[in-house]
């Protein structure tokens, strides 16, 4: 079941804009997602498809989520994201962000899809495979993310049941 909303906010600068999100009540753990998304072209917002963990933005409950992002200033970008901590007490997020050029994603439907599974995430665009990250994978040294070695194996830290 699918909780669906949509709300007109006040003017502002002179334009007049609206925001939707559906999100889902029940949680999965593993699966395959499919999205057909219309980015907007507005400098400015973004437009996302993620999963998420139930309550993981409060403090001790571990954060696991998986992003797809665009970006209305890059008409031809858009960014996959696994976010995760170690543990509960852990308030130290690590990201590890990619982004993925070649595509025309703003103003034009594109379909996205997440794939997480216990051995690998990966994301896709229109049918094809641009990303995956395999269990024991860690953040490359290079990555403006990496964290001494420490910020390690999203797959095998994201596997809490997570809602769409």
């Amino acid at each position: 079941m699918f909780l669906i909303g949509l709300c007109a906010l006040p003017t502002f600068a002179q334009r007049n804009y609206t925001a939707g999100e559906i999100q889902s009540k029940a949680e999965a753990a593993y699966g395959r997602f499919e999205i057909m998304m219309y980015s907007s072209n507005v400098s400015g917002t973004t437009s996302t498809f993620f999963l998420w963990k139930n309550g993981g933005e409060t403090a001790n409950l571990r954060w696991n989520e998986l992003d797809i992002e665009t970006f209305g200033k890059s008409a031809n970008e858009w960014q996959s994201n696994p976010i995760w901590e170690y543990n509960d007490s852990d308030q130290d997020i690590k990201r590890w962000e990619a982004v993925h050029a070649g595509l025309k994603i703003s103003s034009s439907w594109v379909k996205f899809t997440l794939e997480w599974t216990p051995n690998y995430i990966a994301w896709f665009n229109n049918g094809v495979e641009v990303r995956r990250i395999v269990k024991g994978e860690n953040v490359p040294a290079g990555h403006h993310r990496y964290n001494n070695g420490n910020s390690d194996d999203p797959v095998g830290y994201i596997a809490d049941p997570m809602r769409m």
